[in-house]
């Protein structure tokens, strides 16, 4: 478990970059670090577990898991990511690419920073 002044760190950094969500720099830091742990080409962060399997569904594909925080879909597969990246973040992430719906299932900055602390020393 991380200590008070570690997570208190990682907000103060949130609140003074004001990115509180957005695919912010906490957030793809987690996917990078999560596809060399996994081993996939794409780890795309999730919001929670029931976001990322209703956007897995309208995607058509990926591997969805629990984190401490939010979820995290997992794929080889270029258009599957693209799919998954473009209907979480509403066209806000990647190259834009033609899907049935768009919502926010975007994890936020301190999700991604709790599962930071959780998995690294931050």
């Amino acid at each position: 478990m991380p200590s008070w002044a570690q997570i208190e760190t990682a907000f103060r950094d949130i609140f003074e970059r004001k990115q509180f969500t957005n695919q912010g720099p906490l957030a793809q830091k987690l996917e990078a670090i999560l596809e060399q742990q996994t081993g996939f080409k794409h780890v795309v962060c999730m919001t929670n577990h029931k976001i990322a399997e209703m956007i897995v569904e309208k995607a058509g594909g990926g591997y969805v898991s629990s984190l401490v925080e939010g979820a995290i879909v997992c794929t080889d597969d270029d258009s599957v990511a693209a799919r998954l990246r473009n209907i979480r973040s509403s066209y806000g992430s990647g190259p834009h690419v033609t899907v049935p719906l768009t919502g926010n299932g975007r994890m936020s900055e301190a999700q991604a920073a709790l599962a930071l602390l959780e998995l690294t020393p931050f």
